[in-house]
């Protein structure tokens, strides 16, 4: 792993309410930034990072954007005070203005940058430091070592089977968007509480039930072209996805798992899910990939997670399964698997255990 550090300075002044010294009265300051990013340097010679942990002009962009932008040149205040009134007063007069819900001592606008810049960082890049200077003798740190992200608590296994929409990914948005373009033909209207019915099961499972409630039937041949049309339709919605669409807690419960040697797979009915895993970045977690193309029974059969588990090369006892649908709750039960439910518990009632996500539980 390699540390790189970036350097940025910028002017912003605060007024700390209720501080008994002098920074209780508006003042400014000449901040130094240093931002360290920790990674494994870039080893493909037809990417044109190669060699680099991330492009500095990358991450001078994306502190720019999120840091240095914004508060340059701005005054901050606590929104949580009374300096709240004298913000209004000179914002109305066109001053920049900065209200943040804390007093921003220099200890917490650290843990507000690390918390903007976290955010925004690829996923195979992890930010290691924070140094903020309000003097050349006076600064405040933040490590990661020392912030530890909230991760859910699992039971031991020797392997993790993720399904992938829902509980890796939101991207169960785009399905229904894109079921709710071919249901309108039908004059059909898709609800989320149909949605729910069609979450871990295949497009072409999912379109007999759609037509089944909306008492409608199709030719072999039509049937496969709006199969075939949803499936466009929702490559379409999700091109432009990174990794912004990880859900809570996934990077820092796939990285803890991998440190701890655990082997991990994906079980999902998903035809796309190589390509989710891809654009999103967490690709390189996973030591198995079972998806859609590569089944022929749709959850709640077991097949997907059974494969999951022989490509694993491991006995389904030793696997755990995270699955945010009734039917691969199902699946990964008829398996021998242990069953963690991501979402409510009212749904999930035949898991394990259930969790609001892979953020906490």
């Amino acid at each position: 792993m390699i540390r790189i550090t970036k350097k940025f300075d910028f002017e912003a002044g605060h007024a700390l309410y209720g501080y008994d010294g002098k920074c209780k009265n508006l003042h400014g300051h000449s901040y130094k930034l240093l931002v360290t990013v920790i990674g494994t340097p870039i080893n493909d010679p037809h990417n044109v990072k190669n060699g680099m942990v991330i492009d500095f002009g990358d991450l001078k962009r994306i502190v720019q954007e999120q840091i240095i932008t914004p508060f340059d040149h701005a005054m901050v205040f606590n929104s949580n005070s009374p300096h709240q009134e004298l913000a209004e007063s000179l914002r109305a007069k066109g001053h920049n203005i900065i209200s943040v819900p804390y007093q921003p001592t220099s200890e917490n606008l650290v843990i507000d940058f690390a918390q903007r810049i976290q955010q925004q960082l690829p996923p195979n890049v992890q930010l290691y430091s924070i140094r903020l200077c309000e003097t050349e003798s006076s600064y405040a740190e933040w490590f990661a070592s020392d912030n530890p992200q909230p991760v859910c608590s699992l039971p031991d296994a020797d392997g993790y089977i993720f399904d992938l929409d829902g509980v890796l990914v939101d991207t169960a948005k785009y399905h229904y968007l894109a079921w709710k373009e071919i249901t309108k033909e039908f004059g059909f209207e898709l609800t989320p509480e149909h949605n729910e019915q069609l979450k871990g099961i295949g497009r072409e499972v999912s379109l007999h039930k759609i037509l089944s409630w909306a008492g409608k039937s199709l030719s072999e041949e039509v049937f496969a072209q709006t199969a075939l049309r949803k499936n466009e339709s929702y490559l379409q919605k999700i091109s432009h996805i990174d990794h912004k669409e990880l859900l809570p807690g996934v990077l820092p419960l796939l990285q803890q798992l991998k440190s701890k040697g655990k082997k991990i797979a994906l079980g999902s009915a998903s035809r796309n899910a190589h390509l989710v895993l891809e654009r999103t970045g967490i690709l390189p977690y996973f030591d198995a990939i079972v998806d859609g193309t590569m089944v022929s029974k749709a959850k709640p059969d077991p097949e997907v997670f059974l494969k999951a588990a022989e490509a694993l090369h491991l006995s389904a006892d030793r696997c755990c399964v995270l699955e945010d649908a009734p039917a691969g709750i199902q699946a990964a039960k008829a398996a021998g698997m242990t069953a963690i439910g991501v979402g409510s518990p009212e749904i999930l009632k035949g898991a394990d255990k259930v969790i609001s996500s892979l953020a906490n539980g």
